[in-house]
């Protein structure tokens, strides 16, 4: 039981991380990731927040998850509310500063990332499933038989 709970808070914490990360890649202004390139889209298309576009689109990816066999874990569910969540809140209460030039946007930038990382090690160390966009990467690489490398 003991293992179960700390292999949670693991996960848990591997998402703060990882919904850190994110928000300070965003808010380094120097350019966003594919997924948040989307989020950015739907927020800008219907004002919705960047976190809530994160979750819908999640949920989209969860299907498409189940459409191709993926086995889902708890880690899945919890990634794509979680994540989404955190997002918001750091970002809808100005949290993470906002990078106005190049060097202080390239430091959050590279920040971020490793925070990202950080988080990736956490959450998936953890054991509760990957989060969703990671399970349809690995269930097309199935489905195709291609390198994970040319999927991504």
């Amino acid at each position: 039981m003991k293992s179960v709970i700390f292999r949670f808070f693991k996960m848990i914490v591997g998402f703060c991380f990882c919904a850190l990360g994110i928000v300070m890649m965003i808010n380094a202004n120097l350019g966003l990731s594919p997924w948040d390139v989307l989020h950015e889209g739907i927020y800008n298309l219907t004002g919705i927040t960047m976190g809530k576009a994160s979750i819908i689109i999640g949920v989209i990816v969860v299907i498409i998850d189940i459409v191709l066999g993926e086995n889902l874990g708890w880690g899945t569910i919890i990634n794509m509310i979680l994540v989404g969540v955190l997002m918001d809140i750091l970002m809808l209460n100005n949290l993470v500063p906002i990078a106005n030039n190049f060097i202080p946007g390239l430091i959050m930038m590279l920040v971020g990332m490793f925070f990202m990382g950080i988080g990736c090690v956490l959450y998936l160390g953890s054991g509760f499933g990957s989060g969703p966009r990671d399970g349809m990467m690995v269930a097309i690489q199935k489905r195709t038989g291609k390198s994970l490398t040319l999927i991504r």
